[in-house]
C-alpha cells in the first residue's frame, strides 16, 4: 500500500476508518453465526439418540402365549416400593407350562403380596410408543449396562475437549480460516457416517470423532467473530452464537418430535449441516490474526474488501502495528499461568466454565427425569436459552462483566439447592426450579465465552478460550455421572450442582472489569490490567483521547 505514513494498530483502524460493525462484519457474523445449529444439534441429540423407553423384563414363554403386556407384567414382574412395574428384575417363576389356571394362580399370589424369589431380567421388552428406537433399546443398554448410556455422553465431551484445545491451536498456528474449513468438512462426514454404527463401540468412536471436529469449528467461528468487530459490538459478536445455538436446540426438540427412529433422526439432522460445506468457498480469514503473524499483503487485501463493503475511505498509505515479535508469538498453555495476576485470574475462568457446562449439561441431559412429557420438557429447556441469552447480552452492555455474572451464578445456584426441599410429587414445581437453574446457567455459559476472549492478550487469547473451553468439557464429563447419583438420591445431583455455582459466583468478583475496553494484546497489558477502574476514570480517559473505548495500555506508541 505504499510507503506507511500512518501507524496504528487493528483496533484503532476499526474504531477509526472501517467501522466497528459494517456489512462485511454483518456477513462474517451471519456466516459463523449460522454453525451455531448444527452444532447444537450434534450436542444434545443424545437426549433422543439415547433416550430411554419404558421398558420391563421380556418373557419370551408369556409373549408367544399372545397374553397382554398388562397381564404379562402382573404375573411375571414385581412392583417397587413406589407402586411401578420394576424395569430390571422378574419373578423367579417356571414359565415353560403356561395355563389358566396357573395364570389365575400366580395373579392371586400377586395380588395377596405373596413373597416371590425375583430375578435379573435376561432380555428386555421396550415400548415402542414413544421412541420407536433408540441406541438404548438396540444395544439394551438398561439396568447393568445403565452406564454406558453416561459413558457415551462423557466420551463426547471428550472429544469436545480436544476439539476445543487443538482448535485453539491449529488456529493460532496455521490461520483461523483453513482450521475452520477443514473442521467443518470432517464434521459433516462423521455426522453422516455415526448413523450407520454397527455397535455401541464404534458409536461411541464416531461421536468423539464429530464432538472434536464440531467443536474446533465452533471456537474458530466464536473467536473470528470476536476479532472483525471493534470493541463496542464484541458483546453482541459473542452472543450470536449462543443465540443460535438456542435456535438448533428449539429446531431440534420438533424435529425429534416428528423422528422417532434414532438412525433416522441422525440422518435428519445431519442434512442442513452439510450446507455448511459452503462455507469452504465464502469463509474469509481473520485480518487480524494475519496482522498479527506479518502476512500483510493477504491482510491488506482484507482490509480493502471491508473497506469496499462498508463504504468507507481509509489513509491511502497506512501500516498496522505489530507489537509482537517472532519469540512473543510463540506462546504454549504455561502461559496462562506462568504470571500471577493472570494466573488467578485464568483458573477464576476455568473454574466458572467447568461449572457452567456442568450444570448446564446435567440439567439439559436429565430434562426426562424430572418428570411429565419429555418433548415438551426438552422444549421448555430450550426455550429457556432464547431469553437467558438475552439476558446476558443486555446485563453486558448495560452492566458490564463481572456482576452480571456473578449474579446468575448466584442466583442459579440457590434455585437449585431449593429443589432439596420440594418432594418428587410435585413435578411443576420441581421444573420450575430446574428450569430457572438451566436458564441462569445458560446465561453464565453465554457470558463466561466473551468474558473470556476479553480477559485473555491476543498472544494466547485461542489457547485461553480453547483452555477454558476444555474444563468446561471436563465438566461436561463429569455430569453424566454426577445424574446417575439420583438412582441413590434424587437431590444428590442439584446439591452438587448448587453449591458448586455458588463458589463460581463469588469467584468471579476477583475478575476486572472489560467492558469497552481494548483487547489486551500482550501477557504484560494483561498483568497491568486494572481490577478496579471508576465510572469517571473511564469517562475522563474517553474525553482526554476522544475515543469509546478505553485503551488497555497507560502509553500506546
Amino acid at each position: 500500500m505504499g510507503v506507511p505514513v500512518k501507524t496504528m494498530d487493528f483496533d484503532q483502524l476499526i474504531k477509526k476508518y472501517i467501522g466497528e460493525m459494517g456489512l462485511y462484519q454483518a456477513w462474517v457474523l451471519f456466516l459463523m453465526g449460522s454453525l451455531g445449529v448444527g452444532i447444537c444439534y450434534a450436542n444434545v441429540s443424545i437426549v433422543f439418540l439415547a433416550a430411554v423407553p419404558v421398558h420391563s423384563c421380556l418373557i419370551p414363554e408369556l409373549t408367544s402365549a399372545n397374553l397382554s403386556r398388562d397381564v404379562i407384567n402382573r404375573v411375571g414382574v414385581p412392583l417397587t416400593e413406589e407402586g411401578d412395574y420394576a424395569t430390571c428384575q422378574k419373578y423367579d417363576r417356571n414359565y415353560t407350562y403356561v395355563s389358566k389356571e396357573l395364570l389365575k394362580q400366580w395373579m392371586n399370589e400377586t395380588r395377596n403380596g405373596t413373597e416371590i424369589k425375583t430375578v435379573p431380567c435376561e432380555a428386555f421388552y421396550y415400548d415402542t410408543s414413544q421412541y420407536t428406537s433408540s441406541i438404548v433399546s438396540q444395544w439394551e443398554l438398561v439396568c447393568g449396562r445403565k452406564w454406558m448410556i453416561a459413558l457415551v455422553q462423557s466420551i463426547y465431551m471428550g472429544g469436545i475437549l480436544v476439539g476445543a484445545v487443538a482448535g485453539g491451536q491449529l488456529s493460532d498456528r496455521f490461520g483461523r480460516r483453513p482450521t475452520l474449513c477443514i473442521c467443518i468438512v470432517l464434521t459433516v462426514i462423521a455426522s453422516y457416517v455415526v448413523a450407520f454404527s454397527p455397535n455401541f463401540i464404534i458409536f461411541a468412536i464416531l461421536r468423539f470423532c464429530l464432538a472434536t471436529f464440531s467443536m474446533g469449528a465452533y471456537t474458530v467461528a466464536f473467536v473470528v467473530n470476536m476479532e472483525i468487530v471493534g470493541p463496542s459490538w464484541r458483546n453482541t459478536a459473542g452472543f450470536l452464537m449462543q443465540h443460535t445455538w438456542a435456535l438448533g436446540y428449539l429446531v431440534l426438540s420438533g424435529i425429534a418430535y416428528g423422528v422417532r427412529d434414532w438412525v433416522t433422526l441422525q440422518l435428519v439432522l445431519s442434512g442442513p449441516m452439510t450446507l455448511y460445506l459452503l462455507l469452504i468457498f465464502v469463509a474469509p480469514e481473520s485480518p487480524r490474526w494475519l496482522y498479527a503473524n506479518n502476512q500483510f499483503a493477504k491482510a491488506d487485501a482484507i482490509v480493502k474488501k471491508i473497506v469496499k463493503w462498508n463504504k468507507v475511505h481509509i489513509p491511502q498509505d497506512f501500516t498496522i502495528e505489530n507489537k509482537l515479535n517472532d519469540d512473543e508469538k510463540r506462546r504454549y498453555f504455561i502461559d496462562l499461568v506462568r504470571t500471577p495476576v493472570l494466573r488467578k485470574r485464568a483458573l477464576i475462568m476455568f473454574y466458572s466454565w467447568f461449572v457452567c457446562s456442568m450444570v448446564y449439561y446435567g440439567i439439559s441431559l436429565n430434562t426426562s427425569s424430572l418428570g411429565g412429557d419429555p418433548y415438551i420438557n426438552f422444549l421448555i429447556s430450550g426455550a429457556i436459552e432464547v431469553p437467558a441469552y438475552g439476558m446476558a447480552q443486555f446485563f453486558f452492555w448495560k452492566l458490564g462483566r463481572r456482576y452480571p455474572l456473578c449474579g446468575v451464578l448466584l442466583v442459579g445456584g440457590v434455585a437449585l439447592l431449593c429443589m432439596m426441599a420440594v418432594p418428587k410429587e410435585m413435578v411443576a414445581l420441581n421444573i420450575t426450579l430446574s428450569m430457572v437453574g438451566k436458564l441462569m446457567l445458560s446465561a453464565g455459559f453465554g457470558m463466561v465465552y466473551n468474558y473470556a476472549a476479553e480477559i485473555f492478550p491476543t498472544q494466547i487469547r485461542n489457547i485461553g478460550v480453547g483452555t477454558s473451553s476444555m474444563f468446561a468439557r471436563i465438566g461436561g464429563i463429569v455430569a453424566p455421572y454426577i445424574g446417575l447419583l439420583q438412582n441413590f438420591n434424587r437431590v444428590i445431583p442439584t446439591v452438587i450442582f448448587g453449591a458448586l455455582a455458588l463458589l463460581a459466583g463469588v469467584l468471579v468478583l476477583l475478575l476486572p472489569e472489560t467492558r469497552d475496553r481494548d483487547l489486551p494484546e500482550t501477557i504484560d497489558d494483561a498483568e497491568n490490567f486494572a481490577k478496579f477502574k471508576t465510572d469517571y476514570e473511564i469517562e475522563k480517559h474517553r474525553h482526554e483521547n476522544n475515543e469509546f473505548a478505553v485503551p488497555l495500555q497507560a502509553v500506546r506508541s
